[in-house]
């Protein structure tokens, strides 16, 4: 096998791995193809690689790593449209959940427009799905809905069809529109179940149904979807879902009329803040997911 032909199979592996969830397969699999095209001597395939590895590291949550900083100067100094965009793209992500918000949107916007360019619906759509999260996180939800009907006009994928479906059943659920954003969420599962894709992609759809049937007044079933998403959280270490999911498990465990697992839940959420003393009491006072954005 010569060296092309081994960076597009190792690449194509990479890619089922990250279309499955597997993102630390993944990230193997493209140091491996950033070794390859060092090789080659191709500073396209190079800068091709680095934004599939940031691709993989970013889903893992890993945003601070230094290939990640590569990313605006692959943006700057490439001609390539294609490399540009995955740049742009994957570099609005990276600022999302550094929660720079203006910069996330800039590239975002940046990365959909060459989307638009290249004429590539699956680009398109999953830009349109970008700048929907990050208006999502900004709670401008209004906003938000309208590119992800967008983003789902383009779609030609089930795996992402089911990520925008999700996104846009939260939304609803947040706006009050809450049976229908749980019809939507309950798809969403239901693909990424089909799927068989790793749980770093079923975490959202699990509380936003909690989500979504503490909205509708069914506290029993949203605790059903809470317990399986908190399990999930913790075991990919995602601490930010772990405290928003705790939250919802304590209030659907109060409405159920379980005071004291309801407290149980609170307390865990309060070690979190160890700096803040949360009040159990003060926690079944109040809706707080009334005022909790749970992309944040």
């Amino acid at each position: 096998m010569n060296l092309k032909k081994e960076y597009n199979f190792i690449k194509e592996k990479g890619k089922e791995a990250i279309e499955l969830g597997n993102f630390q397969e993944a990230e193997n699999y493209f140091r491996q193809c950033l070794e390859v095209a060092k090789k080659i001597g191709s500073n396209e395939l190079r800068d091709l690689s680095i934004c599939n590895l940031c691709a993989s590291l970013i889903e893992q949550n890993r945003w601070m790593e230094p290939e990640i900083s590569e990313l605006r100067f692959i943006y700057m100094r490439t001609r390539d449209k294609k490399t540009s965009r995955l740049a742009s793209y994957h570099l609005a992500r990276a600022k999302e959940l550094e929660g720079d918000f203006q910069k996330a949107l800039f590239y975002a916007n940046i990365a959909l427009n060459l989307s638009i360019e290249l004429k590539n619906n699956e680009y398109i759509s999953s830009s349109y799905n970008q700048v929907g999260n990050i208006l999502t996180c900004q709670s401008y939800f209004s906003q938000a809905k309208e590119n992800y009907k967008k983003a789902l006009q383009f779609c030609e994928k089930d795996l992402l069809k089911a990520l925008i479906l999700d996104n846009l059943g939260y939304v609803l659920i947040v706006q009050g529109i809450i049976k229908e954003g749980i019809i939507l969420c309950e798809e969403a599962l239901k693909i990424l179940e089909n799927l068989k894709v790793e749980n770093g992609f079923l975490i959202y759809p699990y509380m936003d149904l909690c989500l979504g049937y503490l909205e509708d007044k069914k506290p029993e079933i949203a605790m059903e979807y809470g317990k399986i998403a908190l399990e999930i959280a913790e075991n990919l270490g995602f601490k930010k879902r772990v405290k928003n999911i705790l939250l919802l498990l304590g209030e659907a465990s109060a409405l159920t009329g379980d005071i004291n697992l309801a407290q149980s839940y609170y307390g865990e959420l309060a070690t979190y803040y160890p700096s803040i003393k949360l009040a159990s009491d003060f926690l079944m006072a109040f809706e707080l997911r009334k005022v909790v954005n749970f992309r944040l």
